[in-house]
């Protein structure tokens, strides 16, 4: 390492990392973990609940470093289910001011529901919906 400054160095390391490359290695991982929470033989096998934490982890992490790609898909088809909704409730004739709140609690209770029932544009690994404020900045953000 030449005499460089550590932030220098940060910058320097973190523009060599290809997201793409992480991701990939991600789905790796999870896919090799995957026979240990699958096969009957290992069903009591005590690396089940640590493969089943570590697939957990790596979607986790997965999610946070899709922004520029699937996660992108994912809101933009979660934004336009909530625009959808709330153009409805105004063409009801429901006044602007309650359309932020009606359209957060239409969104908890899509969360709520179980995984099996959810709207396909809610994300696997979303657990909680989202807060009031943040609906009311998707709606801002697409002039409803």
């Amino acid at each position: 390492m030449p005499d460089w400054s550590w932030e220098f160095y940060c910058e320097y390391v973190e523009r060599q990392v290809n997201e793409d490359d992480r991701i990939d290695a991600l789905d790796l991982y999870a896919i090799h973990l995957e026979p240990i929470t699958i096969l009957p033989a290992l069903r009591r096998d005590e690396l089940r609940p640590l493969a089943l934490s570590a697939i957990r982890e790596a979607t986790r992490r997965k999610a946070g470093i899709l922004s520029g790609k699937d996660r992108a898909d994912e809101v933009s088809e979660r934004d336009a289910a909530l625009v959808e909704k709330a153009r409805a409730l105004k063409l009801e004739g429901m006044s602007r001011r309650y359309v932020t709140t009606e359209v957060h609690r239409w969104f908890i209770q899509q969360v709520a529901k179980a995984r099996g029932q959810r709207p396909k544009w809610i994300a696997l690994e979303t657990d909680n919906a989202l807060s009031r404020k943040r609906v009311e900045a998707i709606l801002k953000q697409h002039k409803v």
